[in-house]
Order: C-alpha cells, then structure tokens, then sequence
C-alpha cells in the first residue's frame, strides 16, 4: 500500500466504514478496542478521537486505508501518497485478495468501491440477514 502523510483534515468523510471479521480481531487483539462490523452515516466513525483524528490508525480496516491512495478515492485536502495512487486494478485486485481471506465483506468493500452502490446495499442486507450486523 502507499503511504500517505495524513494531516487528519478529512474526519468528515470517516463514517461509512465496513470491516471484516478479520479486521476486527487485528483490531481488537492490537488496540483492544471493538468496531462494528457495519457503520454506515449518518454517524461519524466510533473511532473517531475528540481530536478528530483515527483512533485505530495503524490497524485501520482495509477500505479506510484506501481512502487517499487512489484517485477514485482521492482526498479532497490535498493529501496524496507517496509515489502516486494505487489504480483502480490495482485497489480491486488488493480487495479481491482480501475476499479470499475473509469472504463476503470484502466483496461489500470492492462493490463500494467500484461504484456499485445497489450490489453493496444488498451484500449489507444479506450480511444483516445473517445475523453479522452491528454488534
């Protein structure tokens, strides 16, 4: 993944986040901290510190580290990674590895972020019928 210098202006945009179970556990196991599986709007991030900056940044879920390395997902302060953005291949092939590792949320993250907003609304739905919703 790129690196991205973030100088903590973009908290507006943190709040649809959605993790997988994997995710969660590195999270928890590294910051003993629990996410929800789904957070969507209109609620910030839970994460989110009183100084508006990411309170699980160094084990942060997979769509929040992409937020700012790609152009689709391009930060609106003008942050930009070092070495240049990931293309939008490149970001699809890293979520379909995380697919495989972790089953149908990460198909949620690649459906976000390939702009099919309906495709993820009903992976959200099928999640939630599961029972993996917010706990």
């Amino acid at each position: 993944m790129p690196v991205i210098d973030c100088q903590g202006l973009c908290s507006d945009s943190c709040f649809s986040m959605f993790s997988t179970p994997a995710e969660q556990r590195v999270i928890a196991e590294q910051t003993g901290r629990t996410l929800p599986l789904l957070h969507a709007p209109p609620e910030p991030c839970p994460e989110l510190t009183m100084l508006k900056r990411c309170g699980v940044w160094e084990s942060r879920p997979f769509v929040c580290r992409l937020w700012g390395v790609t152009e689709a997902m391009a930060c609106p302060y003008g942050c930009r990674p070092e070495g240049g953005y990931l293309s939008e291949a490149e970001a699809a092939e890293l979520l379909r590895r995380l697919s495989l590792l972790d089953g149908g949320l990460a198909r949620m993250n690649r459906a976000i972020f390939q702009g099919a907003g309906e495709q993820a609304q009903a992976i959200v739905m099928d999640a939630k019928a599961r029972g993996a919703g917010a706990r």
